[in-house]
């Protein structure tokens, strides 16, 4: 079973933080709003989040599960969620709208903070 981290970053420049499931190739939806939030919830039993406000809006998600990718989706910053874009990939296989393989330039500039 693999797990590895992952970004969610805000159109305002808003970085959050989440762990993605690479057996199954889903986001877990929780957002942490540091790398050691998350750390320290690592493969706990919650998990999955839901936005209960409807104020969820559009991200870039980030996997760094083997090379990396990254793809569009939704997420809610009050409810700390991912709410659209979970799975990178549909039911028919088809890629989500932007998905890439790599790192994109705004996670590199975010592991350069440290």
């Amino acid at each position: 079973m693999s797990h590895a981290t992952g970004l969610v970053k805000f159109n305002d420049g808003l970085i959050m933080w989440y762990e993605y499931d690479g057996t199954s190739d889903i986001c877990l939806s929780r957002l942490y709003h540091t790398k050691e939030e998350l750390n320290s919830n690592w493969r706990t039993v919650d998990g999955q989040r839901f936005c209960s406000c409807g104020k969820d809006e559009p991200v870039g998600l980030y996997a760094d599960y083997g090379n990396g990718s990254y793809w569009s989706g939704r997420a809610c910053r009050f409810c700390h969620a991912i709410t659209d874009g979970i799975m990178p990939f549909d039911e028919n296989l088809n890629d989500l709208p932007g998905y890439a393989d790599g790192v994109p330039a705004w996670v590199k500039k975010e592991r350069e903070k440290g």
